[in-house]
Parts: C-alpha cells; structure tokens; sequence
C-alpha cells in the first residue's frame, strides 16, 4: 500500500500530492500513471498498488491540482 507525497512544482507555482507505491525492495524501475478524469481515487490507487507488487515504483501525480487539488470521484 502506498502513501501521498508533495511534489513542488519546477515551475515555482506551488507544490501538488501524488500517490506513490513503492514495492517491498524500496526501489525498481519507474512508472508514472495518468490519472483518469475521475481524480486520483481509489482504482488509482489499486493500480498504482499492483505495479508496485509486481516490483515498480509507481507515481500517480494529482493532475488537475491547479483547479481543484485533491480532486476525486467514485
């Protein structure tokens, strides 16, 4: 299971959450997920959960921050 992390922004405009799953080595290669219109809710978060069983680092950033952080349906 993974934990939200901040991420500034290389832009200086703020910081933004990002779910990241790590799998149980600690490390692996990496994947970013695109979130689905529906924010980064929970079948987000279950797939980033299965990369990371399956030995990646997975990083699902909060796409649509700047509107509405934290923003997820269903």
């Amino acid at each position: 299971m993974g934990q939200y992390v901040s991420i500034a922004a290389s832009d200086g405009s703020g910081r933004f959450d990002a779910y990241l799953a790590l799998p149980a080595s600690g490390k692996g290669p990496g994947v970013v997920i695109g979130q689905e219109i529906f924010g980064v809710n929970a079948n987000m978060r279950a797939v980033a959960d299965l990369y990371a069983e399956e030995g990646y680092v997975a990083l699902v950033p909060d796409l649509f921050w700047r509107l509405q952080p934290g923003f997820s349906l269903l």
